[in-house]
């Protein structure tokens, strides 16, 4: 494999969706190939300073799920952009389906922007589409199960390594 830092992007932003903060938001794809994930960032399109994002990465053996969390963080957010969650260290196996997802502790609505079909696929993997799952302010689910994608992506960008 690569033996450098990668950076990918799915999703673009060509248009954007209406969020409930509560929700576990964020896009799912097939691992092609193992590398670590050192960084994962979104684009909001409205100020999230004040805000707390907790970054979520859940895996699963089939794109139904269920998928079960492997990884979460949280950091604050900042002005319209892209966010960060800084380095982190994730790993991802090929042959299995992720959701990365962000969550926001507040209650109330926000906007992220997402493309408005899939995106080519990445160095490391296959956009599969978005998801946004109900859960209660600040607290992760166990599990996130019956996952239909909706065919477009969250504009993510990965930073991953071998």
């Amino acid at each position: 494999g690569c033996a450098t830092t990668a950076v990918d992007e799915m999703g673009d932003a060509s248009t954007y969706e209406f969020l409930y903060t509560n929700y576990l938001t964020g896009d799912v794809f097939l691992a092609t190939a193992s590398r670590t994930l050192t960084k994962l960032e979104v684009e909001a399109m409205g100020d999230l300073t004040g805000q707390s994002i907790h970054w979520a990465i859940y895996s699963s053996a089939s794109k139904a799920g269920p998928y079960t969390p492997e990884f979460d963080v949280i950091t604050p957010g900042g002005p319209a952009g892209f966010q960060s969650s800084g380095t982190i260290a994730a790993s991802l196996t090929a042959g299995r389906y992720y959701l990365a997802a962000v969550q926001l502790a507040s209650s109330g609505y926000y906007y992220l922007y997402r493309s408005a079909a899939l995106t080519p696929s990445m160095s490391f993997g296959q956009p599969v589409g978005w998801l946004s799952a109900n859960g209660a302010a600040g607290v992760l689910p166990a599990s996130v199960s019956n996952v239909s994608p909706i065919a477009a992506s969250f504009h993510f960008r990965f930073t991953t390594k071998p």
